[in-house]
Formats: structure tokens, sequence, C-alpha cells
């Protein structure tokens, strides 16, 4: 064991100063909600946007875009921008086209390349109906084809609603619904695979996901499953008389690895809508909307999958809120402990008051919270369209549109901890308080102690015709804005000793840990297995103040839960990490 330990500490040790000797370089982060960073404000109107981490503790956002206007119709094209970990923009004024001037994209998805960049999909119904993928560097330059590498053109049909998911060895694994079987009204699933080349590593036009009668791929969603493959999940009609959800599993081959058409055991009485999931242990979580027969309400139900395609909690899921009222729009994030955070809109005050309520179910599928939940914002005036997010230490972060009195329309946001107490200002801070309507904001973890937060903001058009993309980074305090990353700190000192969370957690194989000393100090970091053994020595000896990073690379080890401890003088604090294989 000390020799394998001694060979691990070698391989994973990289560890570098975050103090620049450059210039003192401040954040750009807003501090003020009705401020906030402008990622763009091109005159034509901006929607639907999405965002991914650049893996920097920046973001990369991606949006629909009016701007060029062919023909003088209004037709939609794809957008996209990085914004580092300060604030600042890292691409070209008001985005660079990821699609070609001449297509129209009725959506678009996007998914990390893991390096920086972006794949982004979109349907481009002006070309014959094809679905096209982009692979945009951490530069901003397109990889592939200007119009896009094609991943299905069959004639025979449409695709519709493509979502994507990193295959983890460069390239992206892309879903669709289909309707190449005989219409709208008998749309299947498709997938396809393109590697890091830009090359179709599948069949022509996809593999069959499933294709059986009646309507399949409403909601559809995919995750990655771990190893090289993805995990698909829908709203399924092929019944006739409700609407299931239904999963599959698909290799890094494109070979279905569960029932054919799809696993059939997650949701099969009554109508179960809206599907939500994340990956977990080579399976998934999944969450929806439930309306069981002769149940006037909607509810929300959860299900886990094991990766052999096994229900591991009770049939037709567990109960995440089951109370008399209506529940919707539910998000879910991990709770880094083998379980799921979910989130909804509770309409149990009555429309048009709706608020945002929240539950965790562990690992074997019980509620960890009160019963209903546990309200993470029941101001008056109606608060939506939750979005959340892990918090990288068992809890998370949820963000949503909030119309409380005196206001038109602003973005809130609360941090919850994993015992459900919220740790935010009550019913949440404020993240846009700008003028008019800020709505359907996004969110993620920036891996750098804090969540950036994106949404389509009317406050440049009174009149609601247009929007523009406005950006906020809240660290992990509730606080806006916030110096984050190495090149923004320059000469600037940390205040406290502090030991961060590592991210990605959880992580395959590696993980990076940061941590910062206001003063020169002796430094000790371990990693340590449950039974309290070290597993991993990573740094040992006298460093010098401000912010510091290491690699841990845990290929030789088992999955599981590990701890790392840092000893600093007096200073001793302990977090956990997890490793996913």
């Amino acid at each position: 064991m000390k020799h394998s330990c001694a060979r691990l500490a070698l391989l994973m040790l990289l560890v570098s100063s975050w103090s620049l000797f450059g210039p003192e370089a401040r954040a750009q982060w807003s501090t003020d909600p009705a401020t906030n960073n402008a990622i763009c404000t091109d005159y034509y109107n901006q929607s639907e946007p999405k965002i991914v981490s650049d893996g920097k503790g920046g973001a990369i956002i991606s949006w629909n875009d009016t701007r060029s206007h062919h023909n003088g119709v209004f037709n939609d094209e794809v957008y996209v921008q990085r914004i580092g970990s300060n604030g600042t923009i890292l691409w070209s004024s008001n985005g660079i086209k990821a699609t070609t001037a001449s297509v129209w994209t009725s959506s678009h998805w996007m998914c990390s390349d893991g390096n920086g960049g972006v794949f982004i999909s979109w349907h481009d119904v002006v070309d014959s109906n094809r679905l096209r993928v982009q692979h945009i560097d951490s530069s901003g330059t397109p990889m592939w084809d200007s119009s896009g590498v094609i991943v299905c053109s069959t004639t025979l049909s449409g695709q519709i609603l493509s979502k994507i998911a990193g295959d983890d060895n460069g390239g992206v694994i892309v879903a669709w619904g289909d309707t190449r079987s005989g219409g709208s009204n008998l749309e299947g699933v498709y997938a396809q695979r393109i590697n890091s080349a830009g090359v179709a590593q599948w069949l022509a036009n996809g593999v069959q996901i499933s294709d059986t009668t009646g309507f399949q791929g409403g909601s559809l969603q995919i995750a990655k499953d771990g190893s090289g493959g993805a995990i698909i999940v829908w709203e399924d009609q092929r019944s006739g008389s409700s609407v299931e959800i239904y999963a599959q599993r698909v290799d890094s081959y494109g070979a279905t690895l569960w029932a054919d058409n799809g696993l059939q055991g997650i949701y099969v009485s009554g109508a179960g809508l809206s599907p939500q999931l994340i990956g977990e242990g080579g399976g998934a979580i999944v969450c929806w909307v439930d309306r069981r027969t002769g149940n006037s309400d909607w509810n929300i139900y959860a299900q886990k999958i094991s990766a052999e395609g096994q229900n591991q909690w009770i049939s037709d899921g567990v109960p995440v809120c089951v109370k008399t009222s209506n529940q919707n729009t539910p998000q879910l994030a991990s709770d880094q402990s083998g379980g799921a955070i979910i989130t909804w809109n509770e309409l149990g005050t009555g429309i048009p008051d709706p608020n945002i309520y929240a539950q965790r179910i562990n690992a074997a599928g019980s509620a960890q919270w009160d019963s209903t939940g546990v309200g993470v914002c029941t101001a008056a005036g109606g608060q939506g369209l939750p979005q959340i997010t892990a918090d990288g230490n068992g809890g998370a972060v949820i963000t949503w549109q909030d119309s409380r009195p005196s206001v038109t329309q602003d973005i809130y946001a609360q941090r919850i901890d994993a015992n459900g107490a919220p740790i935010w200002t009550n019913n949440g801070v404020a993240v846009s308080t700008a003028t008019f309507v800020q709505s359907h904001p996004i969110v993620l973890n920036d891996g750098v102690g804090g969540m950036i937060i994106a949404w389509p903001d009317y406050r440049n058009d009174l009149g609601g015709q247009r929007n523009d993309i406005f950006a906020q980074r809240v660290d992990n305090s509730g606080s806006l804005g916030g110096v984050t990353d190495v090149v923004e700190r320059g000469q600037l000192q940390p205040a406290t000793l502090t030991l961060a969370q590592n991210y990605p957690n959880p992580f395959n194989p590696s993980t990076t840990i940061r941590y910062a000393l206001p003063t020169k100090s002796t430094v000790r970091l371990s990693v340590f297995n449950t039974l309290g053994q070290q597993v991993a020595h990573l740094v040992e000896g006298e460093q010098a103040a401000g912010y510091h990073e290491v690699q841990f690379d845990a290929s030789v080890l088992p999955s599981g839960v590990y701890f790392y401890r840092l000893t600093a003088g007096s200073f001793v604090e302990t977090r956990k990490l997890n490793s996913l294989k």
C-alpha cells in the first residue's frame, strides 16, 4: 500500500501558486443586483439561453438570436459567449455565431467538451430538416465544418428537440425525436455519436433507441453514463391511454443495453410528464410531474435506475411531494451521496401565487426533509421556473424568477444545506432587480466557490419586444461578485485561510483541490478513506502566502467516498470527495 501511495503521489502532485506577479487586477463581476453583467445587448432579440462551465471558474452561455433577420424574417441563429471567472467577456462582443447565416434554428442544446469549449446541436429546418452539431473550442473557434456536422439527414423524417451529452472521449452523443416511422404522431427516439474529429460513429442517421407504436420522445433528456455512453429518458404514449416515462442506456458503440424500445418500469400508471435526470453511478436518477389514475393533483415522483437498468427504489417511483395541490417544473441535482435534491413550483397557495419548494431523496430512496418538502421561497407575489445546481458540499443552490410585491419580475436565489436549511437571506438573495422583466434563469456551479446565473432580460426594451442576455455571479455566502480565479488575482492576497470544496465532485478520475494561505505556512494535505487510512499524501512543507491548487488523481483507487484534510499551523479542515468510476 505504501508503494502504491508513493507512486500515486508522484502522479498527482501538481501544485501551482495562484499568486501572479503582474499588475493587480480586480474582479469584473457586478456587485449590484440592478446592474449585473451584460452577455449580449445586440439590438435584436436574444432568448432561450443555455449555460455550461468552462472548467476554469467561468461559464459558456449560448442563446437563440434574431439579429441577422434574413430576407426581412427574424429567423433564429445560435450565438455563444464565454465569460471568465472574474466576469470578463472572453470572446467577441455580443457573442460569436455558432450556426451559419442561412439556417433557422427551432431549438438548440449545449454541453461542455471538458476542455474549456462546447458542443452545440440544432435543428436546421431550412436545409432539408437536418440535425447538426458544432464543436467550439476554448478560444471561440469552430472546430468542424462551418455549417456544422450533419448528425441526421434522412428525407423521411424531421428531427425534433435534440439533446446532447459528452462521450468522455472528446466527442458527443446526440439524441432526438424522429418521425421517420410515419409522421408526428409516430415519433421515435434515435441517437448518434460524433467523435472528436466530427465523424459519425454509429449507423447512418442514428441508432434506434425506441421506435414503436404511438408517440415517443416528448421532453427528451440525456445524461452521460460515465463509461462513454449515455442514458436517455422521455415521455412515451405507446399504450395509447396515458403518458409514461421510459428510459434507455446506449453504450459507446451504439448498442442499447436495456429492454428493447426502452425500460418500461420507471412509471407505468396514469400520466408522467416532464422527466428530468442526472447520471448516478452508471445509471440515473429521474424525477417527473405525476398524475396517477384517479388523482386530480399534479405531484412530483422520482426513481433511481442502476447501470443494469433495474429500479432501485419502490415500484413506480418514490413520492417527492404528494401534497393536495399542484406541483410542476421539477429540476434535480446530485446530493453528492448517491441521492438527489429536487426542486419544484408549488401551486398550493393558488395561481398566480406559486412558491418554490425542495426535497432531498437519499441513495436508498427515503425523503430526508419535511414530508411535503422545505420552502425555499414562500414570499408573496409568486415565484416560478426554479433551476438547481449542487453546491459541492451536499447542498444545492436554487434560482427562480420572482414577482414578489412591488416588482415586475426579478431573479432570486437561495442556497440550502444537506439538511434542507436555508443558508442565505430568508426567501433568497436578489440576483437581479433591474428595470422591467428578468425571467427564466439558469445556473451552474463555477467550481471555485460560487454560482453563475444567466437569464433573458427586458431592461433595455420596456416595450417587452426584445430580450438581452445578462449574468451574475453569487459566491457561497450569497454575496454578488467576487474574485475567483488565477488570472484575476494579481498581487491580491487572501484574507483568511480556507480550504475549498474539490471540483468536480463527484469526479472520475481526477479532481482539483484549492486552498488559500494568508501568510507563509507549513502545509500538509492528505487524502483518507472512510476507515481513516491515508491513501494519498499531496503536499508537505512550507508554502508562500497566496492561492494554491493540487490535482488529485484517484485512477488507482476504487470508487467511493474519501476525505481530504488540510493542516496549516493550528488550522485543520476536512472535506469529503466522491470518486465515481
